[in-house]
C-alpha cells in the first residue's frame, strides 16, 4: 500500500535536478547548477546525490561565496553520512571541507574514521596525512603518505603531495629529499618512455618561438601576482604564449590569462598522455611547468618530453622535479648560489635579475604607520600554515618574545581558524621560553583584501625556516613591514632571499639562528629604522621586482639561448 501511494514527483525529482544540474555545470553556469539542486532537494531532502551534489559544489565556492558556504557544504555532507555513515567518499568529502575551514581537528577524526573502513585506501591515507601536516604533526603524518605513495605508485597527486610534504620536514636531509624526488621522476620516466617521439620542430635558430606555460593556477592564486606582469611583456615578436590551464573553475583571474595569451586552452578533460600529444600538434618550441609537485600538477605529460625543451620555473615549486625530463630549472644566485647544482634533476639556467615580477593587488591599500608608534609595544607576525612553524622556528620566536617582554606574535592561517591542537602546539612550545598565551593571537582572515589590511597591524615579519615564505614575503614587504629570515642550503630554503637579496636588503637575510633572532631584536629595538622601512620598503621592493618587461626579456634570452643549443645539438649542460 505504502508503494501505491508513493508521491511520483518526489521520486523523479532528484534525477530531473541531477540532470539539470550537470547540464547546467557542463554550459558553466554554477548558479544555475545550485538553483537545481536546491530545487531538487526542497522535494526530496534526503537525496544524497543531491545533497552531496550540491555540498561540492558550495566547497568549490569558498573563495567567492566565503566561510558560510562551506559551513553549509559541512552540514550536507552530515546529511548524506546519517542514511550511509560508512561512505568512504561522503567522509573523505567532509574531511576536505572541515580541512579548507581549519578545523584541522574534526578533519582528522573524520579522516580516521574512514581509514578505519579501508585502511588501505590511498586517497584517505594522503589526506589524513596532509590534515596532521596541517596541525603541525609531521611524524605521524609522514608513515602515511609514504604508505600511500606506496599503494598508488602511478597516482600523480598522491606521490607529488608526499614529495611536497618531504620538502617541509624541518630534520630532514636535503641529499634523501632529492634522491626521493628523482626515485620519482625514474619512474615516471620509465612509464612515459614509450611514448616519447622525437620533436619535428623547424630547426631555425632565430625564428619566432612558441612557449607553452602549464598551470593549475591561472586562476585566483598568488602564481597570477608573479606572472601575469612578465606574460604579459613578452615580446611577441619574440615569443608566442600558449597557455595550458589546469583550470576546473575559471574566474575573474581566468578571463585576464586568456586575455594576456595568444593562445588559451582548459586541458582538465586531457589526461597526461593526450595532454602531450596536443603540445606536440600545437607545435611548442619550449614548455614551462609553473606548479612542480603542487595541487593538480600535470608533470605526467612533462614525463614524455612532448617539447623540444622543457623548463621547471620555481614560482610555484623552488624544488627539483627529480624528472630526466625537464631540460632546465629558471633561477638566480639568491635562490641557487654556486654549490646545490646537486640538488637539481634539472640543469639550473641563471638569470641576471629576480626570478619573477610582483604585481601588488589592484586593491592592496596604502601603507600606515608602524602599529608600535600608537601600541607602545612590537608585534611581530606571521601569515604561514601551520607546519612551516616548526619546533626550531618556534624556539627562535621564544628568545625573540622573551628578550622582549612587552611584545606580541600575531599568527594568521587557516590552521589556526578553530581553537584546536595546532594553537595548542604552539602556546606549549612558547611556554618554554615565559610567553603567556595572551602574548599569542590567532587569526584566519579569508579574503584577500582583508589579509593585505591586516599588515597595517604589524610591525616586524618573521618568516618560517627551515621552509619559508614566498608570498607573504612580498606582500609584507609591499605593505612595508620589514622580514626577517634564515636562508637554508635547499632552494626551497631560500625564496624569500629571492625576493630579499634584489631589494637590497641583505641585512634581514640571516644564516643562523642567533643571527635570525638578534636581527629581529635589533630592529624592534630600532624605531627609527622601523619607521624608515615602512615608507620606503614598498617602492625598494617594487623598484627591483616590478619591471615586468625587464625581466620578460631576461626570460626570451634564456630561451633564446636554450633554443639555440639544442639547434645546434648541445645537451643543457652546455649552458
Amino acid at each position: 500500500m505504502s508503494g501505491a501511494m508513493a508521491d511520483p514527483v518526489a521520486a523523479a525529482a532528484p534525477r530531473q535536478a541531477l540532470d539539470a544540474a550537470s547540464a547546467a555545470l557542463s554550459r558553466g553556469d554554477r548558479d544555475a547548477a545550485e538553483a537545481a539542486y536546491r530545487a531538487g532537494l526542497a522535494v526530496a531532502p534526503d537525496s544524497r546525490p543531491l545533497l552531496t551534489g550540491l555540498a561540492d559544489l558550495l566547497r568549490d565556492a569558498l573563495l567567492t561565496r566565503g566561510v558560510a558556504a562551506m559551513r553549509e557544504a559541512v552540514e550536507l555532507y552530515r546529511r548524506a553520512l546519517q542514511a550511509a555513515p560508512k561512505d568512504i567518499s561522503i567522509l573523505n568529502s567532509l574531511g576536505l571541507a572541515l580541512r579548507e575551514l581549519g578545523e584541522l581537528d574534526p578533519a582528522i577524526e573524520i579522516f580516521e574514521a574512514a581509514r578505519q573502513i579501508q585502511p588501505q585506501q590511498p586517497v584517505i591515507l594522503c589526506n589524513l596525512g596532509s590534515a596532521l601536516m596541517g596541525a603541525g604533526r609531521p611524524a605521524d603524518a609522514q608513515p602515511l603518505l609514504a604508505e600511500a605513495a606506496r599503494l598508488a605508485p602511478q597516482d600523480r597527486r598522491i606521490n607529488s603531495v608526499h614529495l611536497f610534504s618531504l620538502c617541509q620536514l624541518s630534520g630532514a636531509r636535503a641529499e634523501a629529499v632529492v634522491a626521493a624526488h628523482c626515485d620519482w621522476g625514474r619512474r615516471a620516466a620509465a612509464a612515459a618512455a614509450p611514448r616519447r617521439r622525437m620533436p619535428l620542430n623547424d630547426r631555425d635558430p632565430d625564428r619566432r618561438l612558441r612557449v607553452g606555460y602549464v598551470s593549475p593556477d591561472f586562476r585566483r592564486h598568488s602564481v597570477s601576482s608573479f606572472m601575469e606582469g612578465v606574460i604579459g611583456a613578452h615580446d611577441r615578436r619574440a615569443v608566442e604564449v600558449v597557455c595550458y590551464a589546469e583550470v576546473a573553475v575559471p574566474d575573474e583571474a581566468t578571463a585576464r590569462w586568456q586575455k594576456l595569451a595568444d593562445r588559451f586552452l582548459f586541458v582538465c578533460s586531457l589526461d597526461d598522455t593526450a595532454l602531450a600529444e596536443r603540445v606536440r600538434q600545437d607545435g611548442i618550441d619550449i614548455l614551462v611547468d609553473l606548479a612542480g609537485h603542487t595541487a593538480n600538477t600535470r608533470l605526467g605529460a612533462f614525463a614524455e618530453h612532448p617539447a623540444p625543451i622543457q623548463v621547471e620555473h620555481p614560482i610555484g615549486y623552488a624544488h627539483t622535479t627529480g624528472l630526466p625530463a625537464m631540460d632546465y630549472m629558471l633561477t638566480n644566485a639568491w635562490l641557487s648560489p654556486p654549490g646545490t647544482e646537486a640538488m637539481y634533476a634539472e640543469h639550473l639556467f641563471h638569470l641576471d635579475g629576480p626570478i619573477a615580477s610582483f604585481t601588488p593587488a589592484a586593491y592592496m591599500p596604502e601603507v600606515q604607520p608602524s602599529p608600535h608608534l600608537r601600541n607602545g609595544h612590537i608585534r611581530f607576525g606571521c601569515l604561514s600554515r601551520a607546519v612551516k612553524i616548526t619546533d626550531a622556528t618556534l624556539e627562535a620566536w621564544g628568545r625573540i618574545l622573551r628578550a622582549l617582554p612587552g611584545s606580541v606574535l600575531a599568527l594568521n592561517y587557516r590552521d589556526f581558524a578553530a581553537d584546536g591542537s595546532a594553537r595548542r602546539r604552539i602556546l606549549a612550545a612558547l611556554e618554554r621560553f615565559h610567553v603567556a598565551p595572551e602574548r599569542v593571537d590567532f587569526t584566519y582572515t579569508l579574503q584577500h583584501p582583508h589579509t593585505l589590511a591586516y599588515y597595517h597591524s604589524l610591525d616586524v615579519y618573521l618568516d618560517t625556516f627551515p621552509n619559508v615564505g614566498g608570498t607573504t614575503t612580498c606582500e609584507a614587504l609591499c605593505m612595508g613591514v620589514p622580514v626577517v629570515m634564515l636562508a637554508g642550503e635547499t632552494p626551497i630554503r631560500r625564496v624569500g632571499a629571492a625576493w630579499l637579496g634584489p631589494a637590497g636588503l641583505q641585512e634581514l637575510i640571516t644564516e643562523t639562528m642567533d643571527d635570525y633572532v638578534q636581527t629581529a631584536v635589533a630592529l624592534a629595538l630600532d624605531s627609527d629604522r622601523l619607521r624608515q622601512l615602512r615608507g620606503e620598503l614598498r617602492r625598494r621592493f617594487l623598484d627591483a621586482v616590478g619591471d615586468h618587461r625587464r625581466i620578460a626579456a631576461d626570460y626570451e634570452q634564456a630561451y633564446r639561448r636554450m633554443w639555440q643549443a639544442w639547434v645546434r645539438g648541445m645537451a643543457a649542460a652546455g649552458l
